[in-house]
């Protein structure tokens, strides 16, 4: 009891002081202040940990707790472990893959908070044992036993001892007395995990041997879940007739195809702009009603051809709408868009029922209806669909299908420019990949390539042969590059 109070505690103010920290990191400060900020981090996540440990193991020697079963998407999980690891494995070099066999559904009945729990814990530890090579999570139905549920995590590393083995999963054990002083930890993880998985109906083990890696197992009943919705009114705007004329300044083919298919179906004019500098000649030369900018360009880029444009002489030069378009949603990003003198802005990949919305409220005069939509928030929402109902189910296909070469084609760009020691080529090819990858519902490959963007603008990337297991991990999740 007193050892649950205590910990819970000392979490709360651990939480407030992670969050300044979290706020730090993203401030502009100099490098070394930068370097002594990313210390304090990583030791606060460690003895955040360690608190958690020892709460949950308290909870559970006191009998306090318990095991909340519902349906969960069980797709969603195995993603979310997935992203939370990736930056762990990339920083060693080591491959992640996710593989789950086809007769395990989407949806499944369980504790969806401790499975994750457990198996955050046996990948976090496979990646920390192994030095080369990579990590494999599989997920499938026990051949002997359908019934049950099977989650494998193997690794590469340097296996374990039988005596080693047999008594893994009691308290306060580690793999070798230097391990503490190497890794850190209370050792409590795997205790906590085998204690989780029999309060679920399981249980869990590992096999290994010395030299020959690990896999590290555990089993629960597997029960069918149903796939949960929320049904809820939402208003939205639609646009039946646009009699407008719109400058898109955009360089990436993907979003100008699905911007100029949107405009089209709308029945608006428009002119494309493969730069800032080509946005500001045009703009000089015709006349247009409103003004989508990219912030990502080359020879000029979106805030600045934005700032051009507002100093201008031209006739309503100061008052046009200008929706910046952009993949970096932190606030400092956004505040750079409206201080350039943007009207507004849009986060990438577009939302094309945002993207109406502010279209309508920016146009005096379009023909506009507001009505109430009956949605369904299943899996089957996607922007996919959305790219559907805009363009038709075989346009749709193809479109997906060019985004998918543009996609192989830019990772390609990238491997060459980490060849020549190009950061911020890769930069600029990572945010572009962030966007199509998005666009067509790859949020594997968004996610990583949000990554290595960040990566590439805080100079934090080590080696070539880091960027190209980067690059080969997002490729396994482009059908085109698999095909």
């Amino acid at each position: 009891e007193l050892m649950a109070t205590v910990s819970h505690e000392i979490r709360t103010p651990l939480n407030g002081i992670m969050g300044m920290i979290q706020m730090l990191r993203s401030a502009d400060l100099p490098p070394d202040e930068k370097d002594s900020i990313e210390v304090m981090y990583v030791c606060s996540n460690t003895l955040l940990n360690t608190i958690n440990d020892v709460l949950d193991y308290s909870k559970i020697e006191a009998g306090k707790f318990l095991i909340d079963r519902t349906s969960f998407d069980l797709s969603y999980l195995l993603d979310t472990v997935y992203k939370l690891m990736l930056g762990k494995a990339s920083q060693k070099n080591l491959s992640l893959k996710v593989i789950v066999e086809p007769d395990v559904g989407q949806f499944i009945y369980g504790d969806q908070n401790r499975i994750q729990q457990v198996l955050t814990n046996l990948v976090s530890n496979a990646i920390k044992f192994t030095e080369t090579g990579g990590v494999s999570i599989s997920v499938s139905r026990k051949e002997d036993n359908k019934d049950i549920l099977l989650v494998e995590v193997k690794d590469t590393g340097p296996g374990l001892s039988n005596e080693v083995r047999s008594k893994l999963f009691n308290d306060f054990v580690q793999a070798s007395s230097s391990t503490a002083k190497t890794h850190g930890g209370t050792g409590l993880g795997l205790s906590i995990s085998r204690k989780l998985t029999q309060l679920m109906g399981g249980r869990i083990g590992v096999e290994s041997a010395k030299g020959k890696g690990s896999n590290f197992w555990f089993e629960i009943p597997y029960v069918v879940g149903v796939q949960a919705f929320e049904s809820k009114f939402t208003q939205k705007t639609s646009i039946k007739k646009l009699e407008a004329k719109i400058l898109i300044a955009e360089d990436n083919a993907i979003n100008q195809t699905l911007l100029v298919k949107f405009l089209a179906k709308l029945g608006a004019g428009f002119d494309i702009a493969q730069n800032g500098r080509e946005a500001v000649d045009l703009f000089k030369k015709e006349k247009y009603d409103l003004i989508l900018m990219d912030m990502e360009m080359p020879i000029l880029s979106g805030i600045e051809a934005t700032k051009e444009i507002r100093g201008s002489r031209k006739r309503g030069a100061k008052t046009i709408p200008i929706i910046g378009l952009t993949g970096n949603v932190l606030q400092k990003h956004i505040e750079q868009c409206l201080s350039s003198g943007m009207t507004d802005h849009i986060a990438k990949p577009i939302d094309l029922d945002i993207l109406t919305e502010k279209i309508a409220s920016y146009l005096p005069k379009p023909n506009v209806e507001v009505y109430a939509s009956y949605s369904k928030n299943t899996t089957d929402n996607g922007r996919i669909g959305e790219l559907r109902q805009l363009m038709g189910q075989e346009y749709a296909e193809k479109f997906v299908k060019d985004a998918e070469k543009n996609l192989v084609s830019m990772l390609e760009k990238v491997e060459q420019a980490a060849e020549k020691d190009d950061i911020e080529q890769i930069r600029i090819l990572a945010h572009d990949i962030k966007g199509v990858a998005g666009t067509i519902d790859l949020d594997f490959v968004s996610r990583i390539a949000e990554s290595l963007e960040e990566k590439a603008t805080l100079r934090q990337i080590a080696s070539l042969s880091e960027i190209n297991q980067i690059v080969r991990e997002m490729k396994t999740h482009i059908p085109e590059s698999i095909a």
